[in-house]
């Protein structure tokens, strides 16, 4: 029995998240369809990361098991085929027995897109928080030293969250503008369930002189979801990477 580990591009605008659901639409029912449609069994698939609704993935990760002698290559242009265009296997490789796309990886980055121009682009409402007004990215930068590190995000993560613990370390934190998109980039150990869009609400609202870049450290200290801002939009946000 082979282990298949593939990396997988999705546009999650039409999608329940990755985790498959019943009578949802998601990444994972849709792969393994695919995968049913070609190999004519029941094949499931491990994720690397739960992605929400009508959140988009640039690289992620997930594995199966196979008894088939089908070379790589020709899963991957063979999934494609059968998966709808908005859903992309980038690569299909062998991989050892114990391998688990979730269990194993031992980081992962995502980016956050906010629209912050007059008018947004029709061709943008999928992809940005369609915030159309100016943000302080020295603020926002200043408030990013805060969250940089290892800490208890019990703020940052939604009350539905079935992580054992919220200790979790944040490697890397920016605030980056080009025209009329601001761009939140993160990368870390682990992410609690929205805590990189709360993460973003906050900023935002740092940015917006709503509150000050010091207070975040407050927020972090209190262990209180009440304490942070609202959860940004699904929409801006996109898996990155997923690291082993």
């Amino acid at each position: 029995m082979r282990n298949i580990k593939l990396t997988v591009s999705y546009d999650g605008s039409n999608y329940f998240g990755f985790q498959i659901q019943p009578d949802k639409i998601t990444i994972q029912s849709q792969i393994q369809k695919a995968l049913k449609s070609l190999f004519k069994e029941d094949i499931k698939i491990f994720g690397s990361s739960r992605t929400d609704a009508k959140v988009h993935a640039q690289r992620t990760v997930c594995n199966f098991h196979l008894d088939n002698k089908i070379d790589c290559k020709n899963i991957v242009r063979a999934l494609n085929t059968k998966l709808n265009p908005d859903i992309r296997v980038l690569e299909a490789v062998d991989v050892r027995d114990e391998f688990h796309s979730r269990i194993h990886s031992v980081g992962k980055s995502y980016r956050y897109r906010i629209y912050t121009g007059e008018i947004m682009s029709v061709f943008e409402r999928n992809y940005a928080w369609n915030l159309c007004r100016d943000l302080d990215i020295e603020k926002m930068n200043e408030a990013c030293k805060y969250i940089i590190g290892t800490h208890e995000f019990d703020s940052f993560k939604a009350a539905k969250g079935s992580a054992k613990t919220s200790r979790r370390t944040v490697y890397e934190l920016k605030v980056s503008k080009d025209k009329d998109i601001v761009y939140i980039d993160i990368r870390g150990n682990g992410f609690l369930y929205n805590m990189v869009r709360i993460i973003a609400g906050t900023l935002v609202d740092v940015g917006t002189s709503k509150f000050k870049p010091s207070y975040v450290k407050d927020i972090i200290d209190a262990k209180d979801r009440t304490k942070a801002s609202k959860t940004a939009p699904a929409c801006g946000l996109f898996l990155m990477e997923v690291y082993y």
